[in-house]
């Protein structure tokens, strides 16, 4: 529903679990690497709705998602919020600074004047979104050591949130971590719409791999490989009476087989493989 007066305001069914910030980086909750994937895909879902209605949000960040659930097996886990900042885009684009410093796009300032704005586009919710995913992946929000005056200088300079390299297998994601650079781009023409995100985050082979654990202990491997469409390492190997797909640690196994092998489509047969802390330890026959 909607108000009209005393201003024009949404009515919307109260979110059990608050904003996403708390969960994700203020209480540092856990939450399952499917819960993270299904709310950066129905974010990207909820813009690419907005910018198909030439809305432009201006604000995304994990404080303006509000969280239904953590469950994997929910269907609806998260909506944005927050329209206050939002507008119409004009055929010569949008303009006015709006939004929260660390995640504005730096074609909001004019180069040489921050004080003056400059006119943009939707591309400008893709860096934001590209913010929330860092959010996701690191926990902590960006240019958290920053002052509001050196963020707006290092974000126009080309400067973007430094990556403390978390655990792989808790945290970063190959492809996701991909993605986010790709959404953060100083050039918005540069950057993929919401449409081409969802698909990328959808891919059968993202799907796939994110929906198997990570490796209890020593098992037998199948292969090693490197999957042809987004580059992503995967390990097959067989626990009987199952076969499971899990993703490798790049470095790891770089530095174990090197990725001239791997690129053969197989690795040849590995011995075993052992997960030890965050890191696999391979050896190969």
């Amino acid at each position: 529903g909607a108000f009209l007066c005393p201003k024009l305001s949404l009515v919307l069914e109260k979110a059990p679990l608050g904003s996403l910030e708390v969960s994700l980086v203020k209480r540092k909750l856990p939450i399952h690497r499917i819960v993270i994937h299904r709310i950066l895909a129905q974010v990207a879902a909820a813009l690419e709705c907005l910018h198909s209605k030439g809305i432009i949000h201006r604000d995304i960040k994990a404080s303006n998602v509000l969280l239904w659930s953590l469950d994997p097996m929910s269907l609806c886990h998260c909506k944005i919020t927050d329209f206050g900042t939002a507008v119409c885009e004009a055929p010569n684009g949008a303009a006015g600074i709006v939004g929260t410093q660390s995640f504005i796009a730096p074609e909001m300032y004019s180069f040489g004047d921050c004080k003056k704005s400059a006119t943009y586009d939707h591309n400008v919710d893709i860096f934001s979104f590209a913010m929330l995913m860092y959010q996701a992946i690191t926990r902590r929000n960006p240019f958290d050591t920053f002052s509001d005056a050196n963020i707006i200088s290092a974000v126009v300079r080309g400067d973007r949130p430094v990556m403390d390299k978390p655990p792989y297998m808790e945290a970063a994601f190959f492809y996701l971590t991909k993605l986010m650079q790709q959404c953060w781009n100083g050039n918005p023409k540069r950057r993929p719409g919401a449409s081409k995100i969802i698909k990328h985050i959808c891919q059968s082979l993202v799907q796939r791999v994110m929906l198997i654990e990570s490796l209890p202990g020593p098992s037998l491997l199948q292969h090693v490989c490197i999957a042809s469409e987004s580059g992503i390492q995967i390990m097959v190997w067989r626990d009987h009476p199952k076969v499971s797909v899990t993703e490798v640690n790049t470095l790891s196994i770089d530095a174990k087989m090197g990725r001239r092998s791997m690129q053969d489509s197989i690795a040849g047969l590995v011995e075993c493989v052992c997960l030890c802390g965050n890191y696999f330890l391979v050896a190969p026959r």
